[in-house]
């Protein structure tokens, strides 16, 4: 090591000359050229130093840009100087030529204050270890004892993909001679990475499905890669022996097989998640409709009672969705009792044989011995003549047999006040007879003695919310009003426990809405205004 206070001058012959051979690799003297230019001014350094003095450097065909360099630096540099601006520069090979060799020491841990890490799949471990000393240091990454390809920065960042990289990390650090020969080497303290476990992720779920009697279906999931995974499936909660695969085979389908089916997915860490449940049932003949229609009222703008907000914009969204199955719609909105009792008589007339009919009411109602809908112009004490009541309705409706009937009652089931409306409970019960033909489902937004509500949080009614999901889905009449009951009941556990929808079924065929219509040869007759 030189004195700090000795002229360049000094130098021996051959460390000049190993000084010159570094400068020139990679242009390392360009970066002391734009040093000096740079910082000239500012340390009161020659005014020789310009970008015309680096192109002189450049195009002196005498000598090496780095040789022309050191031998202008020689005029009234010192060797503190020059490792000073070598230092500043970063050319730790350069500096190492003249200054020495300098202790290695690690100056900062890779798990400072003693922190270990507990990370989850797909987050990123990254770690630093710093180190100091000449020749410059050398780092190496280990995990446990294996050396990790390609991490040799003071930086270890590397993605968790598996419980396999939990464990203890560390820093080899180590100083070369110029020659490659190893000088010093240290190692850092370690750090501990725990990987938190974390349940497999299921991506696709097994499909329910119709399956014909004697063909073969498959079931399958998937779930995020995960070599360590188990699968295990059941049906109706009972284990299924040595169904263990992603995918269970059913060969020669029959009615026995009929139910729910899940798999069970579990991961080395002993977490496991359940698939959603996939329903099999046989496939039957599709049923065919001679022609669809339906009826739907939407009472909103009462006269004489609270004003609703939703019943339009429900009985709008329903039809949306019976055309798009086929059916041909009529949609009264806001209707009196003269208007209501007009269009059933209308949509009852064109009831027949091998028609399936779709009615819906949305508006004010209340139970008295029976459900009855209220139009607009009910009065504030009301007789049950001031309203229609279901059994009219299904009386009307059904005189003429159709092949599928179905009724839904969107509107609260409760009772009129005794003490205001007393007049109402003096009356004598009218019975009305209708035939029914295991053709008739009724549905109910809520049961006997209970109110259906409307949601500020949604632009339908809570009802009716829920009947567009599934009204389109080729399933059983009695499937799908189960589905919606099961789904409002499950909303309004978050809600409130007093909507309870219901459902009357008698239906001898598995008559679902978007059964295909025979001919289209009844259009003329399916006006029903």
């Amino acid at each position: 090591m030189y004195e700090e206070d000795l002229s360049l001058t000094e130098l021996d012959y051959d460390v000049f000359l190993e000084l010159e051979h570094e400068l020139n690799k990679d242009f390392a003297w360009r970066t002391v050229a734009k040093y000096l230019v740079e910082n000239s001014s500012a340390n009161n350094l020659s005014s020789t130093f310009s970008d015309r003095w680096i192109h002189r450097l450049e195009t002196n065909i005498r000598a090496s840009p780095a040789k022309t360099l050191l031998m202008d630096l020689e005029n009234g540099f010192q060797v503190g100087q020059l490792c000073k601006i070598l230092e500043d520069c970063k050319l730790n090979d350069a500096l190492y030529i003249l200054h020495g060799p300098v202790d290695l020491e690690i100056i900062e841990q890779p798990n400072a204050n003693g922190r270990s890490y507990k990370l989850a799949i797909g987050d990123t471990l990254k770690i630093v270890c710093k180190a100091s000393g000449l020749p410059v240091p050398k780092f190496q990454w280990f995990h446990g004892n294996i050396e990790l390809q390609n991490e040799k920065s003071s930086t270890l960042s590397i993605l968790i993909t598996n419980f396999d990289q939990e464990g203890e990390y560390r820093c080899k650090v180590e100083q070369y001679t110029r020659n490659g020969m190893l000088l010093r080497e240290k190692s850092s303290e370690h750090v501990s990475l725990s990987i938190k476990p974390i349940p497999p992720e299921i991506t696709l779920h097994p499909l329910s499905a119709e399956v014909k009697i004697n063909e073969d279906h498959t079931l399958s999931c998937q779930v995020k890669p995960d070599p360590t995974l188990k699968y295990q499936w059941y049906k109706d909660n009972e284990l299924l022996k040595e169904k263990t695969q992603n995918t269970l085979q059913l060969i020669n389908f029959q009615s026995q097989n009929e139910g729910k089916y899940r798999c069970v997915v579990s991961n080395g860490c002993g977490l496991s998640t359940p698939t959603a449940w996939s329903t099999l049932t046989v496939q039957h003949p599709t049923e065919k409709a001679l022609y669809k229609i339906a009826l739907l009222i939407g009472n909103c703008q009462y006269e004489s009672h609270n004003k609703l907000y939703k019943p339009v914009a429900d009985v709008e969204e329903i039809k949306k969705q019976l055309k798009k199955i086929d059916f041909h719609v009529e949609c009264l909105r806001d209707a009196t009792l003269a208007e209501m009792k007009d269009a059933i008589k209308k949509f009852s007339k064109k009831l027949k044989e091998g028609v399936y009919g779709f009615f819906m009411f949305a508006g004010h109602g209340f139970e008295l011995h029976e459900p009855f809908l209220m139009p607009i112009d009910t009065p504030e004490l009301y007789l049950t003549k001031d309203a229609i009541s279901k059994d009219e309705i299904l009386q009307c409706a059904l005189a003429r047999n159709p092949a599928l009937l179905v009724v839904v009652l969107d509107m609260c089931l409760t009772t009129p006040d005794k003490k205001s409306n007393k007049a109402i409970y003096d009356e004598k019960p009218e019975i009305i007879k209708y035939k029914c033909n295991d053709n008739l489902l009724v549905a109910y937004s809520t049961c006997k003695y209970h109110k259906s509500f409307e949601s500020k949080k949604t632009p339908l009614g809570i009802y009716t919310t829920e009947l567009t999901k599934h009204i389109t889905e080729r399933i059983p009449v009695k499937v799908l009003f189960d589905r919606v009951r099961s789904s409002v009941r499950q909303y309004n556990r978050k809600q409130t426990n007093e909507q309870m929808p219901a459902v009357e079924c008698v239906l001898s065929k598995r008559y679902c809405l978007t059964d295909p219509v025979i001919t289209t040869r009844f259009q003329h007759v399916l006006n029903l205004k």
